[in-house]
C-alpha cells in the first residue's frame, strides 16, 4: 500500500527523499567540518606550545593607547626569567622590511627576539646556532628556509656567514631555522635578530611588542599564569597588559567543540523526530482516504 501511494505521488516522493538525503548529508558534512576544524586548530596550538604564555601591552587589543604604552620592557622579561616556574623567556619586537642579498630582495617579517626564543616556541634550528648575545644590538640574523631558498639557492651559495641587509641594517647569517609554513602564508619569509638590534637599529623605541614565557613541564598552568599577572601588575603599578595562555585556549576550543557537537546531535534527533512525524501523518492521510 505504501509503495502504491509513493508511486502515485512520484514527484512528492522524490522531493521528500531528496530532502532527507541532503539533510543527512548536510549534518554529516557539518559534523565532519566541525571536527576537522577543531583538530586543525588544536594542532596549530600544539605547535605553538600549550605551556607557552604570551604577554602583550595594553588592556586589550582595542586599547586606544596601546602604541603609547611603554611599560613592557626587557626588564620585565628578566624578572620573569628568574621565577622558579619558568623554563625560558623571550623578549620580542616586531618589524617588517625587505631582506636583500646581492641583487635579490624580498619582504620579510622581522622578529627581534631573545636567545631562548627558539626553545620557548619549539622552533628547530636546522643549521648554525642562535645569537651570541641578545642585549648588545649585535648585527646577526637567523633566516628561515623560505629566505634561504629565495636569496641563496639560485646562486648556489651557502647562506651561513653571508651578509644580508634588513632594510639598511647589515647582518651576518648565523643560523637557518625551520619555516613556519602555515596554510594562510606558506611562502612568507621570516627572520630573527636579537631584540636589542631591532629595538635600537630599526624600530627606535626601547619597548617590547610582546614577551613569550615557556613554563616548566611540571607547573600548574593556571597558577603560573596568575603569578605572572601578579608580578607584572606589581612592577607596573597597574594591569596594562594582556596574557594569552594557549593551554586555556585549547581547553576552551575543546569545550566549544563539545557544545557544538551536542547541538548538532540535538538537531539530528529533532530531524529524525520530524521525519517520523511526517511519515505518521502521511500514513494517517492514506488511511483516511481509504476509510472515509
Amino acid at each position: 500500500m505504501a509503495l502504491k501511494a509513493m508511486n502515485a505521488h512520484r514527484l512528492r516522493t522524490t522531493l521528500t527523499m531528496t530532502g532527507i538525503i541532503f539533510g543527512i548529508a548536510a549534518v554529516v558534512t557539518v559534523v565532519a567540518l566541525g571536527e576537522g576544524a577543531k583538530q586543525k586548530t588544536l594542532e596549530n596550538i600544539k605547535d605553538l606550545g600549550t605551556n607557552v604564555v604570551s604577554i602583550y601591552p595594553g588592556r586589550d587589543f582595542f586599547d586606544g593607547g596601546i602604541e603609547g604604552i611603554r611599560t613592557l620592557v626587557p626588564a620585565d622579561a628578566e624578572a620573569l626569567a628568574k621565577q622558579g616556574f619558568v623554563d625560558s623567556v623571550s623578549p620580542e619586537v616586531s618589524a617588517s622590511d625587505n631582506i636583500r642579498f646581492l641583487g635579490k630582495s624580498a619582504t620579510a617579517s622581522i622578529n627581534g627576539v631573545g636567545r631562548d626564543h627558539f626553545r620557548v616556541n619549539g622552533i628547530q634550528l636546522l643549521q648554525g646556532a642562535t645569537f651570541r648575545d641578545d642585549r648588545n644590538a649585535l648585527q646577526e640574523v637567523i633566516i628561515d628556509e623560505n629566505a634561504r631558498k629565495a636569496l641563496f639557492d639560485d646562486a648556489g651559495l651557502q647562506a651561513l656567514g653571508q651578509i644580508v641587509f634588513l632594510g639598511s641594517v647589515p647582518a651576518r647569517v648565523v643560523g637557518i631555522a625551520q619555516s613556519n609554513n602555515r596554510s594562510y602564508a606558506p611562502n612568507r619569509i621570516t627572520v630573527w635578530m636579537p631584540y636589542s638590534t631591532v629595538m635600537y637599529r630599526m624600530v627606535g623605541k626601547p619597548v617590547l611588542s610582546s614577551i613569550s614565557v615557556r613554563l616548566k613541564d611540571n607547573v600548574a598552568n593556571e597558577a603560573a599564569v596568575s603569578a605572572i599577572s601578579q608580578l607584572l601588575t606589581q612592577r607596573h603599578g597597574v594591569k596594562d597588559f594582556q596574557l594569552y595562555n594557549f593551554e586555556q585556549i585549547r581547553k576552551s576550543i575543546e569545550r566549544t567543540s563539545m557544545t557544538f557537537s551536542i547541538l548538532i546531535l540535538d538537531g539530528r534527533l529533532h530531524f529524525a523526530d520530524d521525519r517520523q512525524y511526517r511519515r505518521d501523518e502521511h500514513h494517517a492521510g492514506l488511511r483516511d482516504r481509504k476509510n472515509p
